[in-house]
């Protein structure tokens, strides 16, 4: 096992991979370019070390929330809480089109912040998947969601259209 740590400058669904691609545009705010852009690039790095597997932890210090601790708190229980959930977590990610395992608490409609983001998800969409998915994605944004807080185990294989990206 291995740790990355990355620093930055400042003042159990199984999801597809599509969702991830709405993950990394949070874009409407400059949080790609604190938490996901940075991972993303970490993430590329890990997968050219041939490492597979990925679980993605970072505090929660935010002036945004004040129960920031006891979120990340939450989160890391549920992601790393025993030998026997990391083993079911494991076994798990390794099956065929599993991309992202995150926390049960922690997933919420993709309509909670589609409006605001639906231009750049839409772009991402197209980039990763064409214009007829994406087209159909956004049509049906109410069927999907995603990881609100940015915390989960990822397979960097499922996920190499996203890291293969020039973002």
């Amino acid at each position: 096992a291995s740790i990355a740590i990355t620093f930055i400058k400042t003042s159990s669904f199984i999801i597809p991979l599509w969702i991830f691609a709405f993950i990394i545009l949070e874009t409407a705010s400059s949080r790609l370019s604190c938490d996901i852009l940075p991972f993303l690039k970490l993430a590329k790095t890990l997968k050219q070390l041939n490492y597979e597997y990925v679980l993605k932890l970072h505090s929660k210090k935010s002036p945004q929330r004040d129960d920031g601790k006891d979120w990340a708190d939450k989160m890391i229980s549920d992601l790393v809480s025993s030998n026997e959930l990391h083993t079911q977590i494991i076994a798990t990610i390794q099956r065929k089109g599993t991309a992202i395992i995150g926390s049960t608490g922690n997933y919420v409609p993709l309509t909670t912040y589609y409006n605001d983001n639906q231009p750049k998800v839409h772009w991402l969409l197209i980039k990763i998947f064409g214009r007829k998915d994406a087209d159909y994605i956004n049509k049906h944004n109410n069927q999907y969601g995603f990881y609100a807080g940015t915390m989960f185990w990822v397979n960097l294989g499922a996920i190499s259209e996203v890291l293969n990206l020039k973002l």
